[in-house]
């Protein structure tokens, strides 16, 4: 990473802080809670929430895994899109060619690797729309890698703009 862009990283990061401290004050800060769509009729559809499930597992974990595991995992692509919950996922590469970046004193510090040492790692993750936490749980428990790992669920937060 240049030094160019870790100031410019930095300048975004006080830009969103700043930001995000008056969405707090003003009251704007909200979880994704009765987030509207609107279909393509312009009729409103049900109120939804967005979830992401975080996918971690021991390296080589799968190895043990009964079946085909890529398989296994497009089928649930598919049946997340058929469902209408799917919004993106990805796989990520190992956590070996992560970097961490922290802001101390006004300056980034770059660690090559991941933030902490973990035996599970974060591999990849699926963003959910779903009715409510019980949905994005039933969901959640049907991605493959939670058969050897595990699926962390969260709430997204949404900002109003």
């Amino acid at each position: 990473m240049q030094a160019s862009q870790i100031g410019g990283f930095a300048a975004n990061f006080n830009e969103f802080a700043k930001y995000f401290a008056r969405g707090v004050e003003n009251g704007k800060l909200h979880t994704s809670i009765l987030q509207e769509r609107i279909s393509g009729s312009g009729k409103m559809k049900d109120f939804i929430m967005q979830y992401m499930a975080l996918i971690y597992a021991v390296p080589n974990g799968e190895e043990g895994y009964e079946g085909d595991m890529m398989a296994d995992y497009g089928q649930f692509t598919q049946d997340a899109i058929a469902a209408g919950v799917y919004v993106s996922g990805e796989a990520l590469m190992p956590e070996t060619d992560a970097s961490t970046v922290r802001m101390r004193g006004g300056k980034a510090q770059i660690t090559d690797g991941p933030f902490a040492e973990t035996k599970e790692v974060l591999g990849g993750y699926y963003l959910l729309e779903c009715a409510d936490l019980d949905d994005a749980l039933k969901w959640a428990a049907r991605i493959p890698s939670a058969k050897y790992g595990c699926v962390e669920v969260r709430p997204v937060m949404v900002f109003d703009q």
